[in-house]
């Protein structure tokens, strides 16, 4: 071999080095490609919340309001339905306390059970008419109990108890107009409220509250829906005594927002 003549060494070195110069270009280029992920605030615990945006979202909707049964025609189909149900329990239970004691047994409690049915039935419809609530006079009754709780004014005295709530719950925080600085902002839409309750001649109904909220802050959002029920009472005993169905809507209003603002600022959503 001659002096100065490249070896298989001198020769492999170069191309060597290109290849790793082309691999180490491809790496950088990839890493060049892949987007650096965003920064993104970590979650605000709620005891860190020192600033709060409230937003009660309105209009609120129409109260609703169980309807009495009225009139003759609802009366009939309504006791033809009570007594039917009635009697069919009476039959059930009479025949499941006689037990297996034979065909003529069987027979009794079949022809028991099928009289005290039509027995029921016939009573029922027969009375219903006559318990049933005059139509006008229902109608006067249900306006007098929507306007009570019209007259309450709803999503005024629902802020202002959500704002006092808040104060109760976490004194010292502040709570910040709409658009201003807020750590975190708790928005709430009552969804209904009204007398709710079974159906009847003199239904005993509850005053309900419904709210939709939204809990929005840096990493987090939430949503939650709170229902209040009050004590229940007849129709007839709610539309004599408006100023207390009043009460009883504030109260429930009051109730709501503690519960809201208890869930909401002292309890971590775990998720």
């Amino acid at each position: 071999m001659a002096i100065g003549a490249p070896t298989r060494s001198h020769v492999a070195t170069p191309v060597l080095l290109r290849l790793l110069g082309f691999c180490a270009s491809l790496a950088l280029a990839a890493c060049a490609g892949t987007p650096s992920p965003p920064l993104v605030d970590p979650p605000l615990g709620r005891e860190c919340v020192q600033a709060i945006g409230l937003v009660v979202e309105t209009p609120t909707p129409p109260p609703e309001v169980q309807q009495p049964v009225s009139g003759p025609l609802e009366g009939f189909l309504y006791g033809t339905g009570q007594g039917l149900l009635l009697g069919t329990q009476f039959a059930l239970e009479m025949g499941s306390g006689m037990g297996d004691r034979g065909s003529l047994t069987a027979f009794v409690w079949f022809a028991l059970g099928a009289a005290a049915i039509t027995v029921c039935t016939v009573g029922g419809g027969f009375a219903g008419p006559f318990l049933a609530m005059p139509a006008e006079e229902a109608r006067r009754r249900v306006r007098t109990i929507e306007a009570a709780l019209l007259e309450t004014r709803l999503a005024p005295a629902f802020e202002a108890a959500l704002r006092d709530a808040v104060h109760t719950v976490r004194p010292g925080i502040l709570v910040v107009p709409l658009g201003s600085h807020a750590d975190a902002t708790l928005v709430v839409r009552v969804s209904g409220y009204g007398l709710v309750g079974a159906s009847g001649f003199d239904p005993p109904v509850a005053v309900a509250v419904r709210a939709e909220t939204s809990w929005l802050s840096p990493g987090q959002q939430h949503r939650a829906d709170f229902l209040h029920l009050g004590p229940s009472r007849g129709i007839v005993q709610w539309s004599d005594h408006p100023r207390s169905l009043r009460d009883e809507l504030r109260s429930a209003c009051n109730r709501l927002a503690r519960r809201i603002a208890e869930e909401r600022l002292l309890v971590e959503v775990v998720r």
